[in-house]
């Protein structure tokens, strides 16, 4: 209750930010409830060979959560379509599908590979999901007028992935039967997933706090720091603090005062001649370069690290598997003739972990 009542109050917040500087935000509520349905429906059930291994329990049925993800992708279409034919005589309509025509082929072609592919309806499912978001972003360029605009669109993903990021970690403790945030078990919420909306979580709400300095950023960005790191510590997923490590930095670089930089930079120079005068034989150091590794490595070899967690014989099997079709692919979203590849121990349709390759 009282963080339903924290969000109503950030609402208002952001309504009464748009209107002292005199800009209305163009965004309605039809696009934001579209955001956050698509932003729910990617929980999922775990796999069966998952539970039969780790005990993991689904959270529904596997056919309910299904039937709730059909429900949320089709609402979210109708509606952005419903707000497409309403806004078909804006200029902005057809501006906006020329500039996205290439992305609106590849659409097309995602849903026509649905003939083809030996997993037909996960296809048609995955390159429906994928023209709904691309038809979203339509819309959004459609509607866009001015910065509360975008404001408010950040706003939202700001307190919708802090949301997540929290319950995440409730379910992570509370209830760790349904595999939240593990890698092995793969339940309602994998590590990589929960590592990825922690990570964009937490560079959206600081890039909006440097750039901009929104009103609604002051209350954001204390809480998000230890949830949305907490988050990421806890599905220790190490891409996803590399990432959010790299963009804060490019946007502090970017977006701080050049005297507030070099004061940063003087201040580290200081803190390490202290540090070299007060341990001169880096004991400390030491222990926590330890400590560092072990976090890094994850209990992995020197071996395992050099092929990339086990990617490197991923790669080369979807590799092989693409010169099979090279043209026409085997189906959107799918790696084989078969619909199944053989990597890691077992046959699934995995993801080629490799935009390139996917």
């Amino acid at each position: 209750m009282a963080a339903f009542v924290k969000i109503v109050g950030l609402m208002s917040t952001s309504f009464q930010e748009q209107q002292l500087h005199g800009l209305r935000s163009n965004i309605g509520w039809p696009v934001l409830i579209c955001i956050l349905l698509l932003m729910l429906i990617t929980v999922s059930a775990p796999e069966e060979s998952k539970v039969r291994l780790y005990g993991t329990s689904s959270i529904l049925p596997q056919s309910i959560m299904s039937l709730l993800k059909a429900l949320g992708r089709g609402m979210s279409l109708l509606i952005v379509l419903y707000v497409l034919y309403l806004n078909s005589r804006n200029f902005r309509f057809w501006e906006a599908a020329k500039i996205l025509l290439p992305i609106l082929a590849f659409c097309a072609y995602a849903i026509v590979s649905t003939v083809w592919s030996p997993l037909k309806s996960f296809t048609l499912m995955q390159s429906g999901s994928f023209c709904l978001l691309v038809l979203l972003s339509w819309l959004i360029a459609v509607l866009w007028r001015s910065e509360a605009d975008t404001s408010r669109l950040l706003w939202f993903a700001s307190v919708v992935l802090l949301c997540i990021s929290s319950l995440l970690i409730v379910l992570h403790f509370l209830l760790p039967q349904y595999g939240v945030l593990t890698r092995e078990a793969t339940g309602l919420f994998h590590s990589t997933a929960g590592g990825a909306t922690a990570s964009i979580g937490l560079v959206i709400t600081l890039s909006a706090r440097l750039i901009w300095g929104w009103r609604w950023t002051g209350f954001l960005w204390m809480p998000a720091i230890p949830i949305h790191l907490s988050c990421m510590l806890i599905g220790s997923n190490r891409f996803s603090f590399l990432a959010m490590f790299v963009a804060c930095s490019l946007v502090f670089l970017w977006s701080a005062h050049r005297a507030l930089i070099a004061a940063l930079g003087l201040g580290v120079a200081l803190c390490g001649v202290a540090y070299l005068c007060i341990d001169p034989g880096w004991r400390v150091m030491d222990s926590v370069t330890e400590v560092s590794q072990a976090a890094v490595t994850q209990g992995q070899s020197s071996v395992q690290l050099q092929d990339l967690s086990g990617r490197t014989e991923m790669w080369a099997t979807i590799g092989q598997s693409y010169l099979n079709a090279p043209w026409l692919g085997h189906g959107f979203f799918v790696t084989s003739n078969s619909g199944e590849i053989y990597v890691w121990g077992y046959w699934a349709n995995w993801t080629a972990h490799n935009a390139w390759l996917q």
